[in-house]
């Protein structure tokens, strides 16, 4: 093939790429509907749940639902994990607590595990498997 038998081939790869990139269509972003008023008993948007506000109900972005224990097989496994952390007795809360004040994780504080709290968990005690974790000082996160 000579470079002139080429030169269409590129030209025809070059449309049909200009063509596919043409045709793409944007992301599509969704607009925040945290507020807006919402009926109970209708179901609400994906992603959001209808909340009681003073004055009526409002939609609220859903929180994270809990799925599941993760790596871990029931919550006993997630007390032994949490104790090795230095949470004696399975504090969960304590754990969220501290995670949320000396990391990014913004994890909610009740005590309740959700796919966040889980892996929160699993990233420390990487960090505990590779001499990497600094456990709480007494008194911190209790």
């Amino acid at each position: 093939m000579t470079r002139d038998d080429l030169l269409p081939l590129a030209l025809l790869g070059g449309g049909l790429m200009l063509l596919g990139m043409a045709s793409k269509k944007p992301a599509r972003k969704l607009k925040d509907r945290s507020g807006e008023e919402c009926e109970p008993k209708e179901s609400a948007p994906y992603g959001y749940e209808c909340g009681q506000v003073t004055g009526g109900w409002k939609l609220v972005e859903e929180k994270p639902k809990y799925l599941g224990y993760g790596s871990y097989n029931n919550r006993e496994g997630v007390d032994v994990a949490i104790n090795q952390l230095g949470f004696p007795g399975g504090n969960l809360r304590g754990f969220q607590m501290y995670i949320s004040m000396t990391s990014d994780w913004d994890l909610r504080q009740d005590g309740q595990i959700d796919k966040n709290t889980i892996l929160a968990l699993e990233e420390a005690e990487g960090l505990l498997g590779r001499g990497e974790w600094l456990p709480p000082r007494p008194n911190e996160g209790q």
